[in-house]
């Protein structure tokens, strides 16, 4: 069997083009992950602001600017009525958890396995270098996070003031019998990232005043911060609430394993009315994540790309998700249509 040789080449160079693909990506994968998280709010305040501009007199930018104006003056709002109070219950969380892990590491201790366990940690404790070392990390880390959010930030403003330009340049990068339909799969994309974000902050929403009014019914000192905290981690899927649980379990302990008992239901119910109820009415709009492939994505994201990969695993698994959605499977059914 005679072999093209110019087929061969060509299939080399294609090879080699996705090895060298797939490097750049290794390589670049945190900045990768900011700038799609910049688009993931782009897009939302793109729809924001074409909603504005439909119903008002105000171009598109202008009304860009009057969206970002009314987000700033509800975190205005927020940090002048709401923080102080967490702030404050804060302060308390702290040493509340740590004396409530001593108790619990006491009686872990006291038991047939915990004493054995023990017998092996003996001697392994930190020094004061290892202490520095981590402590350093650690505010290292902090600031890393929040010079990437400033940057996420000002990217997505980039994007939002004129996201046609960014758009075209985009499509052009295809030859023009393909640049109509990636335009419409543009746009899907872009809905879609849009109604995933408001599902994500209306649950948020959701599980912090259900989280809070529920362990204020209980009589759960700390209620305000603990329902704050369980809806900041709700914005991951999954991992989120399972974070959440732990600090408030560590606060219920020394009150006996019945109020524990009562706060992990607390906890299951607030999840149960958000998977179950409200998620699914937000998922008409947007594209329905399977659980088990969802959690898979965050697992692997994480490993690669530590705590953004985690953040961003959701939304790039729904752009994922309608891409194979509008390529691959329409043609497969466009085919199964055609040959019967």
């Amino acid at each position: 069997m005679k072999v093209d040789r110019s087929e061969f080449l060509k299939r080399v160079v294609l090879v080699l083009a996705l090895l060298a693909f797939s490097v750049l990506v290794w390589q670049l994968g945190e900045v990768l992950l900011l700038v799609f998280g910049s688009l993931v709010f782009a897009a939302s305040l793109v729809t924001l602001s074409l909603w504005v501009s439909e119903r008002t007199f105000l171009s598109r930018q202008w009304a860009v600017g009057v969206v970002c104006f009314l987000l700033f003056l509800i975190s205005a709002v927020f940090f002048v009525l709401v923080i102080p109070a967490v702030s404050d219950q804060f302060e308390k969380l702290g040493p509340q958890i740590s004396q409530s892990w001593k108790e619990l590491k006491t009686d872990f201790f006291h038991t047939t396995i915990g004493q054995k366990f023990g017998s092996q940690l003996v001697g392994s404790g930190l020094d004061q270098k290892e202490v520095l070392k981590r402590s350093l990390q650690f505010i290292s880390g902090t600031f890393g996070v929040l010079g990437s959010s400033l940057l996420m930030a000002v990217m997505c403003l980039y994007f939002s003031l004129d996201p046609k330009f960014y758009e075209r340049g985009a499509l052009k990068l295809l030859s023009p019998p393909f640049r109509d339909r990636a335009g419409e799969i543009l746009t899907k994309l872009r809905v879609t990232l849009s109604w995933w974000l408001a599902g994500r902050l209306v649950s948020m929403l959701v599980v912090a005043i259900f989280t809070m009014i529920g362990l204020w019914i209980l009589g759960l000192d700390l209620a305000l911060v603990l329902g704050v905290l369980a809806g900041l981690l709700s914005f991951i899927p999954n991992i989120g609430p399972m974070l959440s649980l732990v600090p408030a379990v560590l606060v219920s302990f020394p009150q006996g394993s019945s109020m524990v008992l009562w706060v992990v239901g607390i906890y299951g119910l607030v999840q149960l009315v958000e998977s179950y109820m409200l998620t699914p009415l937000v998922q008409r709009r947007a594209t329905s994540l399977p659980p088990a492939l969802l959690l898979l994505t965050q697992v692997a994201m994480g490993l690669l790309m530590g705590l953004w990969g985690v953040l961003f695993a959701s939304p790039l698994l729904a752009c994922v998700l309608v891409l194979l959605k509008e390529t691959y499977l329409k043609q497969i059914d466009n085919s199964d249509a055609a040959s019967s």
